[in-house]
């Protein structure tokens, strides 16, 4: 057979005339990732090695450092990968039907939750008719327009430094909130991103207040989590600030490694409609005519249930009804994508022991 000849460096192939065309074209994804794994591995060394006009602070006894340049601007270098356990499991977002499902793991960065944590926030803030003004005639929409829950499958290995911090809780950092992409506690950057990377947050909510078992909250931050997302987050700010988002090859997300900006990769993995889960899409056809006819979905989490159209929210304090909610929420997310299993959530104390009230395999 005659040999397909590439040069990498000048990204070139000398392609014989007489390859069959279909051989060429099955050739083209693996000849695509040779050539950018490349470019990033070219780059990475460039970037590892040429240091002659930069000055090394260390930090951490010389484990980590931050690369000033000669013209006073600052770039982030990252640790070496960690041997952290690999961590898969399920986040959910409450959103809009028009929102970005399909983002780039490399978005900015986001708060999200456990199956719990995403029904308390909605129960508590979204669907309820003393809580969102707009929830009743004339606009008839809840909080934000949100309709739509969405699922994503997270890969996850903490750093080496936050391990050894934060081992009883997986290796995840203190929870921060992220309010339009950017950490809003004080002094992130000092307190966590350059003491332990950027690795994800975590925090348990507490069952006797929230009402929901197992209920968890987490932080991912994504690019240059400093600045909001109406900000720009260009290059040389993503250098300084680049998160923990693993940077995606040609071929899709890379395994994260455990560096300080490698620490997570997420993926769109299904959505549900709000209106299906509470039993409002087949009687009425949407929230809109549901609210319109005079349908009230739920008062408040601190009002009776009197006059309340629906069954599902009713009972707010009850722990074994919300336990029921969950349940309903993941039955329906194991319906519609039979071929994509429920993961257990990791919990961020000790290790996750999957509740009974968790839909059966």
């Amino acid at each position: 057979q005659t040999p397909l000849v590439c040069r990498i460096h000048i990204v070139a192939c000398e392609i014989p005339a007489t390859m069959p065309r279909l051989a060429l074209v099955a050739l083209l994804p693996a000849l695509a990732h040779l050539v950018f794994g490349r470019r990033i591995a070219d780059k990475r060394a460039l970037a590892a090695h040429s240091v002659d006009d930069i000055t090394v602070a260390a930090r951490d006894a010389g484990k980590h450092a931050l690369v000033t340049h000669d013209a006073g601007k600052r770039t982030f270098e990252a640790h070496n990968a960690s041997e952290a356990p690999l961590l898969q499991f399920h986040i959910y977002r409450a959103g809009q039907s028009h929102w970005p499902s399909t983002t780039s793991d490399r978005q900015r960065s986001r708060n999200f939750a456990n199956a719990g944590g995403v029904l308390r926030y909605i129960h508590n803030e979204v669907v309820g008719v003393k809580v969102v003004g707009s929830a009743k005639p004339p606009k008839c929409e809840r909080k934000y327009d949100i309709d739509v829950i969405y699922r994503y499958k997270v890969t996850m290995r903490s750093t080496k430094e936050a391990t050894e911090k934060y081992g009883r809780s997986h290796g995840f950092l203190p929870f921060v909130a992220m309010d339009k992409g950017k950490c809003t506690v004080p002094n992130c950057n000092e307190k966590y991103w350059l003491k332990y990377g950027y690795t994800p947050g975590c925090q348990d909510q507490n069952p006797k207040t929230s009402y929901y078992p197992d209920a968890v909250w987490y932080s991912f931050p994504g690019r240059c989590p400093g600045r909001t997302q109406d900000q720009s987050c260009n290059e040389e700010q993503e250098s300084e600030d680049p998160g923990g988002a693993c940077e995606p090859t040609f071929m899709g997300p890379t395994e994260p490694t455990g560096a300080w900006d490698c620490t997570y990769t997420y993926e769109p993995d299904g959505r549900i409609k709000l209106d299906d889960l509470v039993g409002i899409r087949k009687p009425y056809g949407s929230f809109r005519k549901f609210c319109e006819a005079g349908g009230i979905e739920f008062n408040g989490p601190h009002d009776s249930d009197n006059g309340v159209t629906l069954d599902f929210w009713k009972d707010y304090p009850s722990l074994e009804k919300n336990k029921g909610r969950i349940r309903a929420m993941l039955e329906l997310f194991k319906k519609r994508y039979p071929n994509s299993p429920l993961l257990d959530d990791p919990g961020c104390g000790s290790d996750f022991v999957r509740p009974d009230y968790w839909p059966g395999e």
